[in-house]
């Protein structure tokens, strides 16, 4: 009845009690052990993986409003454990790494051109229709030595043979200045398709031209271990 009613660690002693005493019933109670185990292991297998949601929204949350440093912190604590979004922390913390360079990056000495005669960039721009130079940030290769599933996220430096841009173009966009820089976090599927994620810098208003021409680049097919996997990267679109 203690079962039943969902009392599961009350039901747990009694049947202790049973099963500790020589009886007909030992059998059958060895058998309920076993059933309460195992529904309080998936309890608890539940309620981690509820807590590591929250603490990963709780840091992606910092990430979305500018506090980089809190976010990598709790990145940082979750990958560094063994909770169920491990490998999702990890990718999470070279996110966050990729933008605090990004942003700690020294300003170029061209900015000062900015006090040249005006329209000058931009009609240069338009005129040349010039193509933005694509530049794909992929980390230092490394071996993975854990496990993988089918499926999962993992960091671009763990890709089988390293992440390979297979089409990364991307079209004039007129009146853009020369200098402008989007940098963007992008997500790869498993078959290499690509799928914007949040712009880390856009000194131009330019973010959402860049998101949208990213939905037609195209990568190697991710792997890890031969299994096919999901991945991102930080690419650099320079104006």
């Amino acid at each position: 009845r203690a079962q039943n009613a969902g009392d599961l660690n009350a039901a747990l002693a009694q049947f202790k009690a049973i099963a500790a005493r020589p009886g007909p019933l030992a059998p059958d109670a060895e058998n309920h052990i076993q059933q309460i185990t195992d529904q309080l292991d998936a309890i608890t297998q539940k309620q981690q993986l509820e807590a590591a949601k929250q603490q990963f929204d709780a840091a992606d949350h910092l990430q979305s409003s500018g506090d980089l440093k809190g976010a990598l912190a709790q990145f940082k604590s979750m990958a560094e454990g063994s909770g169920p979004m491990k490998s999702q922390a990890q990718e999470r913390v070279t996110q966050v790494q990729a933008q605090i360079a990004e942003i700690s990056k020294p300003k170029p000495e061209a900015a000062k051109s900015s006090a040249s005669p005006p329209a000058a960039h931009p009609a240069a721009s338009t005129a040349t229709g010039k193509n933005p130079v694509v530049t794909v940030l992929v980390d230092p290769s490394e071996p993975w030595t854990r496990a993988v599933q089918k499926g999962m996220l993992y960091p671009n430096s763990a890709v089988d043979g390293g992440l390979k841009a297979l089409n990364t173009t991307m079209a004039a966009i007129p009146g853009a200045a020369p200098g402008t820089t989007v940098m963007i976090m992008v997500n790869i599927g498993e078959d290499g398709s690509v799928s914007p994620g949040p712009v880390i810098k856009d000194s131009g208003g330019l973010g959402k031209q860049v998101a949208d021409a990213a939905r037609s680049w195209k990568f190697n097919p991710p792997t890890v271990k031969d299994k096919p996997v999901k991945t991102s990267v930080a690419v650099r679109v320079t104006f």
